[in-house]
């Protein structure tokens, strides 16, 4: 899929991260954009005139109970990921914006991570047996990492900070390829201990 970028517009995608929610529907300004959206299913990018919005959620073929009613403001060349996270029914929204400008050395790729699990504490990120970032809360996202092409371990697990110590530190991790000249955003999901990570590739990748 190839996106041409207009600079008169902005283009945003949502990503659907509410681990209990069942299929959602979501509207801007009353039209319906996006039916059906799974649990860990980003939508497609859509070119957006700047302006405020309204972005209303609900699930899929019921429209009694609103999951989520929240104003925005779109501007000029923005893209981004419109996150909805939470657990239902009270769903909360936040944005990823990513820069179709950021370069990536010859050989190499960029990657950063979001933690968007609403139960969890905060995370760590191991690499290849190497702590890389610490304590990333819930609703933030870390800057961007150049590493080689390749494939690499990532290990993510709650950080020790504000942890009981009976308590269980939840720890996942993955077999991760990063390709050469790609940039990745790596999101964690779910509802602690059962966390998972959607590995998504930025929107330069289809310009």
């Amino acid at each position: 899929m190839k996106i041409r970028l207009n600079e008169e517009s902005s283009y945003i995608r949502f990503l659907n991260a509410t681990p209990n929610s069942n299929q959602i529907e979501i509207y801007m300004n009353d039209n319906m954009v996006f039916k059906d959206v799974d649990y860990k299913e980003f939508t497609s990018y859509i070119p957006t005139i700047p302006g405020n919005y309204i972005v209303r959620v609900y699930e899929s073929e019921n429209k009694e109970d609103i999951l989520l009613e929240q104003d925005i403001t779109i501007a000029k060349g923005n893209i981004a990921t419109l996150v909805l996270s939470g657990m239902t029914p009270k769903l909360i929204m936040f944005a990823v914006f990513e820069d179709p400008n950021e370069l990536v050395g010859e050989g190499n790729s960029k990657f950063r991570i979001a933690n968007l699990s609403p139960t969890s504490l905060p995370v760590d990120l191991i690499v290849n047996n190497v702590k890389m970032i610490d304590e990333i809360p819930f609703g933030k996202r870390t800057n961007y990492a150049e590493v080689p092409s390749g494939l690499y371990d990532f290990v993510v697990k709650e950080s020790e900070i504000d942890m009981d110590l009976n308590e269980t530190k939840t720890q996942i991790s993955n077999k991760v390829e990063i390709k050469n000249g790609k940039i990745y955003t790596i999101y964690v999901v779910g509802d602690s201990p059962s966390l998972e990570m959607v590995q998504s590739l930025d929107v330069t990748t289809f310009i």
